[in-house]
C-alpha cells in the first residue's frame, strides 16, 4: 500500500524563512535554503507563477549550434561549482563539456561547431557521425537518478524546425546545482527552460507532495511508482519520520486500494 503526504506547513514570505516540520526530515530543503540563497529562490518561484516558462520565446529557439551549445554548458558549470568541483573557467564551453561531461557524446563532439545544418541533422539523427547508446545530455556526471542533463530537443515529436533547450536535475542532492544553472543561463539572456518546473517551485517552498512507500521497498525510482495524487519527486519509508511522525500523520492521506475481484 501506498501512502502521500503534503509537505504545505509554511508561507514563503520574502524567502523561506522558517522549517516546516518535513523540512527537518528533508534536509534538501535546508539546503535549497543556504545554497540557493533568498534572491534565488524568490526569483525563480516568480519565474514559474508569472508564467514565464509558457512563453516559447523563453525556452525556444529557432537555431543551434554545437558551438552555441557548448556556450550554455560553460554557463552551467561555472554557476553550479561546488566546493569540491574543480571547474577551470578558463577553458572553453567545448573543453569542459569534453571534461565533465558523461563522455558517451555520440559524435556531438565530432559535427562542425559553428553549422546549424550539422547540428539539426544530428539532433534528427541523420548525421553520419551521429551515434546511438550515449549520455550525450549528462552534462554531470552522477547515477541514473542523480545526475543533470541539459538537453536541446525539438520543441514537440515531428516537429523539423526550432529548439527547445532543457535543464534536468531531479534529484534532492542536485536540484539547488539545477537551479543555479538555469538562472545563470536565464541572466545571460539565453532562451532556457527547467524540468517540471511547477514541481521544483512546490518542492522549494516545501509544498510538494512526498510519497511514503513500505519499509521493505526501495527507495530507488520508488517516485516514479503511479502516484494518483500529483507528481511525486521524493519518497521516504514512514520510519524516517522519526520524532515527527505525531505532527505530521495528519497531513498524510491514504492511496486508495484497487477494488478486488473474485
Amino acid at each position: 500500500m501506498l501512502l502521500y503526504f503534503q509537505a504545505c506547513f509554511e508561507k514563503f514570505n520574502e524567502g523561506i524563512k522558517g522549517r516546516s516540520n518535513c523540512g527537518k526530515v528533508r534536509g534538501f530543503i535546508t539546503e535549497s535554503d543556504n545554497e540557493l540563497g533568498k534572491a534565488g529562490t524568490r526569483k525563480f518561484v516568480g519565474l514559474v507563477e508569472q508564467g514565464w516558462f509558457m512563453r516559447r520565446e523563453h525556452t525556444e529557439v529557432d537555431t543551434l549550434t554545437a558551438a552555441r551549445f557548448f556556450e550554455y554548458c560553460r554557463i552551467a558549470y561555472i554557476a553550479a561549482r561546488r566546493k569540491e568541483d574543480k571547474v577551470d573557467a578558463a577553458l572553453s564551453g567545448r573543453d569542459m563539456y569534453a571534461r565533465y561531461a558523461d563522455g558517451r557524446h555520440e559524435g556531438l563532439l565530432d559535427i562542425a561547431p559553428d553549422s546549424p545544418e550539422e547540428f539539426a541533422d544530428w539532433i534528427d539523427g541523420k548525421h553520419p557521425k551521429r551515434t546511438g547508446g550515449g549520455h550525450p545530455w549528462e552534462i554531470k556526471r552522477g547515477g541514473n537518478t542523480t545526475h543533470i542533463d541539459l538537453a536541446a530537443m525539438r520543441p514537440l515529436p515531428g516537429v523539423t524546425q526550432g529548439f527547445k533547450v532543457e535543464l534536468r536535475g531531479e534529484s534532492s542532492g542536485r536540484m539547488v546545482e539545477t537551479i543555479r544553472m538555469f538562472l545563470a543561463i536565464q541572466s545571460a539572456g539565453l532562451p532556457i527552460s527547467i524540468a517540471h518546473s511547477e514541481g521544483v517551485r512546490k518542492r522549494l517552498l516545501a509544498q510538494d507532495t512526498i510519497g511514503i512507500v513500505p519499509a521493505y521497498a526501495s527507495l530507488h525510482r520508488a517516485n516514479q511508482r503511479a502516484w494518483t495524487a500529483e507528481d511525486v519527486f521524493d519518497v521516504l519509508h514512514y520510519a524516517d519520520l522519526g520524532r515527527f511522525k505525531r505532527r505530521i500523520a495528519p497531513f498524510i492521506t491514504w492511496e486508495p486500494l484497487p477494488l478486488l475481484r473474485p
